[in-house]
């Protein structure tokens, strides 16, 4: 049976389901020796192992290799190539190849070089009843399906991966690239205006704060008893920034990281971006009205201040203050985020901001001054 009938897909998800073992074992890749599929297993305890073999076998993308390449790492490394029997890859044709790494994806972890990360957390979630804390939850959920709505009406490219922290989500773009970058922020600006609106108009929602970062992490799905795979799963240098950007910031208060990324956009350059799409897009509907959106900036003007997060094991993230400017047709204009950066906030993780100046390369700029409102939890 060729792979594009169900039953062969079944098949082969039952074979990858055995020979993952729970994930135990990893698929590195893939390739068609004697038209059949060859797979190359890696223990999961053998993955730091990995930079000595080759980086590039855990990179994001196709997977498939040559039947020398394959049989080659399965030799000299050490690694077990695994036949499958079916379905039989007679004819292999493009269409067959992106099947077979979109059915191997599960079974894999990737590392992404650059993506923007966002978080938005709730402030004050651990001293809300349970009920209450389930309907804060459900209020974000909806102001993110709102956002995310209104990109895909916009056509805004935005595959949306969502992961839950207990009391918030972080948000990513699946698709790469400094326009998916964008397109995320545009969705955080739109879940966050969803989430004024319904406070303005009575409703039980979150207070938040939020972070967004770009940096990098790998993507790995957890594994199941069940024959099914959870959703995926992200953890690295991005995640961990904004946990401890989001850790540090005031209750309403957007954090955006300051790190620059080879071949991507720097933090001033990807809000710009973000600011030139939103006002492009003029009116966007919402329930209680249009919005529209005049400004996305960071605090500082031409010369945005920057702040100093100092995490765990001392580790320092330098993150710029975002504002937005906003209004609703035939109402007041209203704003997200808080008028300056932060002064000095300490959370419980031991992060801390501080002021640091302007954007190396900018002209000087006094220090914003400190910011009142709750500290974070």
């Amino acid at each position: 049976m060729p792979l594009s009938d169900p039953r062969s897909r079944r098949a082969l998800r039952k074979e990858l389901d055995r020979l993952w073992v729970i994930g135990r074992s990893l698929v590195l890749g893939w390739s068609v020796i004697d038209d059949h599929l060859a797979l190359l297993l890696l223990p999961n305890s053998r993955l730091p192992e990995i930079e000595t073999m080759g980086g590039e076998l855990v990179a994001s993308g196709p997977r498939r290799m040559s039947p020398s390449a394959i049989a080659e790492l399965g030799r000299w490394q050490g690694l077990d190539v695994v036949i499958v029997d079916r379905p039989v890859l007679a004819d292999m044709r493009e269409a067959d190849a992106a099947a077979i790494d979109e059915l191997l994806k599960p079974y894999g972890i990737a590392f992404t070089e650059r993506r923007a990360v966002g978080l938005l957390d709730i402030v004050g979630f651990s001293r809300a009843s349970r009920l209450e804390q389930a309907a804060l939850l459900n209020s974000l959920v909806h102001s993110i399906a709102i956002a995310q709505r209104r990109c895909r009406q916009l056509e805004l490219g935005v595959a949306l991966g969502r992961m839950n922290t207990g009391d918030g989500f972080y948000l990513w773009n699946r698709r790469g690239g400094p326009e998916a970058d964008v397109n995320l922020v545009t969705l955080l600006i739109l879940a966050l205006a969803d989430n004024r609106l319904t406070e303005v108009e009575g409703g039980l929602v979150p207070v938040l704060r939020t972070a967004v970062t770009v940096g990098s992490h790998f993507s790995f799905f957890q594994p199941g008893t069940d024959g099914e795979h959870a959703h995926e799963f992200i953890v690295g240098e991005s995640t961990i920034a904004a946990a401890r950007m989001s850790a540090a910031a005031q209750a309403r208060q957007i954090l955006v990281g300051a790190r620059m990324i080879d071949g991507g956009l720097n933090a001033t350059r990807l809000i710009e971006a973000t600011q030139t799409r939103l006002v492009a897009l003029g009116a966007v509907p919402f329930a209680s009205g249009t919005l529209r959106i005049s400004a996305v900036r960071l605090s500082g003007g031409v010369s945005p201040q920057r702040s100093v997060v100092r995490g765990k094991h001392g580790i320092e993230y330098r993150t710029y203050n975002m504002r937005v400017d906003l209004a609703v047709d035939g109402g007041e204009e209203f704003s997200l985020g808080l008028a300056s950066g932060p002064g000095q906030a300490t959370a419980t993780d031991g992060a801390v901001a501080t002021n640091d100046g302007v954007e190396p390369g900018r002209a000087g700029a006094s220090a914003p001054p400190s910011v009142g409102g709750q500290a974070a939890e």
